[in-house]
């Protein structure tokens, strides 16, 4: 065999070895990833705060010279305690809106069993009277039919919401016993993203000692693009928020509507609800609207849906492939992609694994990885 041909065949083997190797390599840091956060979601969910923290934490440093202990703690204080604060306000606007509709609620409630006793007095219950007289005129065995179908449908109504019922009350307790381990879980957090961020710098020197130069730089420019996108879809979802929110209050201002502040706040605070968003405050009260003759606000009301959700529709794309350089396209088939995988929750992590993908892309990874399975580790140099 000749020399060139021994060079062909050895390059193949080579190249074969070194795509099994990539791709055994990539589904163990996959399947670790995975354990990790599964076991050890404190630590990761630090680790993210840790990462977009650091900007702020090292212009502490840098330009008061504050000890970089006393500048995470500073950071983590003023983030915290404003969020904190942020969510006291809006409860306590929330409790005074509901507080105010719970004077008029009974009213309504009352007036709308009025209006349902009434439409079913003059609209059903004839109704009714005239199947029941065509019933009668059958025979006995098709009236056993009719009735024996009304029972059994009777029977799935009520085995469904006994389904439903059950359903519920299992959520509602799954939640509440998992409420202690979500304040441990917030506590570790808290612990581990200020070591974390306050040891930093001697954890990435160490990772850069242990990884070597070109690592280094793929994981810099990973690590950057990443955090830029994090930061960036934070942004783009605070200002859909923010926009909801101000729609939302615009029309039920115009609509006369009283405490239209506080039904935008629970509104806006709704829309982050991926798939259901308004539509759980609005769809129902524009029903009991027009059922009780007021049809005007109910077509202002389902105005104001529709211009909840065109504007999220056609501006959530916009915004987030100018905010994380996603195109409007790729990000609604990773929000579909998410929910057709995870259902609600796949609809949030959808957009964060494309924002991943988007990042290793721009860092060139898998430009790398291919140039190394095809001609080895000394294609840096070339």
């Amino acid at each position: 065999m000749k020399s060139d041909e021994i060079d062909r065949v050895a390059h193949g083997i080579s190249v074969c070895f070194r795509f099994v190797y990539v791709t055994g390599t990539a589904g163990l840091i996959g399947l670790s990833a995975y354990l990790v956060f599964q076991y050890a979601r404190p630590f990761v969910i630090a680790f993210f705060l840790s990462m977009i923290m650091q900007p702020i934490v090292q212009w502490f440093v840098d330009k008061w010279h504050w000890p970089r202990g006393i500048a995470v703690l500073t950071v983590m204080v003023g983030l915290g305690g404003g969020a904190v604060g942020l969510m006291v306000w809006l409860a306590l606007e929330m409790i005074d809106g509901i507080a105010s509709l719970l004077r008029v609620v009974p009213g309504h409630v009352t007036a709308l069993i009025e209006s349902g006793q009434t439409y079913f007095f003059r609209h059903l219950f004839p109704l009714w009277e005239r199947l029941n007289d065509i019933v009668q005129t059958m025979d006995k065995s098709q009236q056993d039919a009719v009735y024996g179908r009304l029972k059994d449908i009777g029977s799935e109504a009520a085995g469904l919401l006994n389904d439903m019922g059950i359903k519920i009350v299992g959520a509602l307790t799954k939640w509440v016993l998992s409420f202690p381990n979500m304040l441990s879980t917030l506590a570790f957090s808290a612990l581990a993203t200020y070591f974390i961020s306050k040891d930093w710098p001697a954890l990435a020197a160490y990772v850069s000692s242990k990884t070597g130069k070109p690592f280094h730089r793929t994981a810099g420019r990973v690590y950057r693009e990443f955090r830029e996108a994090v930061i960036g879809y934070a942004r783009a979802q605070t200002v859909m928020v923010a926009l909801t929110g101000l729609t939302v209050f615009i029309g039920l201002s115009l609509l006369g509507v009283n405490d239209a502040f506080t039904i935008a706040l629970i509104t806006a605070t709704a829309d982050l609800m991926p798939y259901i968003g308004t539509g759980i405050i609005f769809i129902p009260w524009a029903i009991y609207a027009w059922l009780s003759g007021l049809a005007f606000l109910a077509a202002g009301l389902g105005l104001i849906y529709l211009a909840t959700i065109l504007q999220r529709q056609f501006i959530e794309p916009k915004l987030l492939s100018s905010s994380i350089g996603l195109s409007p396209l790729a990000t609604l088939v990773a929000i579909f992609a998410g929910f057709r995988l995870g259902g609600f929750a796949g609809m949030i992590a959808g957009p964060f694994a494309m924002v991943i993908l988007h990042s290793l892309l721009r860092a060139r990874v898998f430009h790398q990885l291919w140039a190394y399975i095809l001609f080895g580790a000394d294609k840096e140099n070339r």
